[in-house]
């Protein structure tokens, strides 16, 4: 075929045609539009399409590629991913393809709108998921059984075990659980099974594990000065195991899809990653939002039980009187993995302020003989 000679416009595009008669089926070349055809030379070869004949689609991967055909020769096509191809004078002022070009338009912007939906949609979950947030983990968390909560517990247990000296005195464990059990009382009704642990350490802490075990150290029944105080920690201890704070802080950790497939998908296999995180942020602080939970369903638990909810104040009273007296490393362990204590006392008083309530019960022990039994044993 002859080699093209009178080219009516100067713009180019670079296509590829396919062609029977090609040594390999198919060639790159330069297209031109003249007033009535479309033209391509593909080295020494040469083919035009008359407007008439011609039909103009997307098509191709994902059909981001423009085909122009042939009406009349169906295995020969011109093809290019040169969008600027369609806006060429010569086409665009034919009227013949105002609708092709507008059919073809539509069709390779098709992906982009695709993908501009796709990434919408994320932006609205993601921005749903982090104003429902709280709402969000904490409907995750209670997909999670308890029984599960509870294992994981058990082998936190085991790997802390060889860190602490357990204190194993049955009168002392029993006289503690004697009178903390109507508060214990309020969670176990929940689901909950709470155990009680108490270790020899200086340091005025004590902390809850997934599922119920609760570890007090000496350090906090020496500092306490009565058992109002000390049911005043343990509620709001036990208010992390029955608001399932230890779930919802790795659940939130994990991140958003990962809570998808807690709600949608196979929650276990979710678990093994939910198990490690567990074990990462046990030895870190909750949130302050997390600890404000905590405080108000722990003054929640002292009142259904009759406990005087001031005791939780006093302890707070005294461990901010300390600070400001000393820094010494048994206060700053608990302050390091709990809010401000002047804040905790704020809204502790505005909590209990309107509680009128003053038929608290009686404990049955004396705790300063509780208190010497303890630090005897750790001496």
């Amino acid at each position: 075929m002859p080699t093209i000679t009178n080219k009516t416009n100067s713009t180019t595009y670079k296509a590829i045609l396919i062609h029977p008669q090609l040594p390999t089926g198919r060639q790159q070349g330069d297209v031109r539009f003249g007033s009535q055809k479309i033209d391509i030379q593909a080295g020494d070869f040469y083919y035009h399409i008359p407007f008439a004949d011609l039909e103009i689609e997307a098509g191709g991967a994902s059909g981001q590629f423009i085909f122009f055909k042939s009406r009349k020769e169906k295995e020969v096509s011109i093809y290019t991913k040169d969008k600027s191809i369609l806006k060429d004078d010569f086409l665009i002022s034919d009227p013949r393809f105002r609708e092709h070009i507008k059919d073809t338009k539509f069709v390779l912007n098709s992906l982009y709108r695709g993908v501009a939906l796709v990434l919408g949609i994320c932006i609205l979950m993601s921005t749903c998921f982090y104003l429902f947030k709280d709402n969000i983990v904490r409907k995750g968390a209670e997909n999670v059984p308890i029984s599960w909560e509870e294992q994981i517990g058990e082998e936190l247990f085991e790997s802390i075990y060889e860190e602490y000296t357990f204190i194993e005195n049955d009168s002392l464990i029993a006289v503690l659980g004697e009178e903390l059990q109507p508060l214990i009382n309020q969670v176990e009704a929940e689901g909950f099974n709470i155990e009680l642990y108490l270790v020899e350490d200086a340091s005025i802490n004590a902390f809850a594990l997934p599922g119920g075990k609760v570890v007090i150290n000496s350090g906090l029944i020496k500092n306490a000065s009565s058992w109002d105080e000390v049911a005043g920690v343990m509620a709001h201890e036990i208010s992390h195991v029955s608001l399932r704070h230890h779930i919802r802080g790795a659940i939130d950790k994990i991140g958003f899809f990962s809570i998808v497939y807690l709600f949608f998908g196979d929650g276990s296999a979710i678990m093994a990653t939910l198990a490690n995180t567990m074990f990462e942020i046990q030895t870190s602080a909750y949130s302050r939002t997390l600890e404000k939970e905590a405080d108000i369903k722990g003054v929640e638990y002292l009142q259904q039980s009759r406990i005087n909810p001031e005791g939780m104040i006093q302890f707070f009273e005294m461990l901010d009187e300390k600070n400001e007296m000393t820094s010494m490393d048994s206060l700053m362990s608990f302050i390091s993995t709990h809010p401000s204590t002047p804040d905790r006392i704020i809204h502790l008083k505005e909590q209990i302020i309107d509680n009128k309530e003053n038929n608290y019960i009686s404990f049955q022990s004396n705790y300063n003989d509780f208190k010497e039994g303890v630090l005897l044993t750790t001496n």
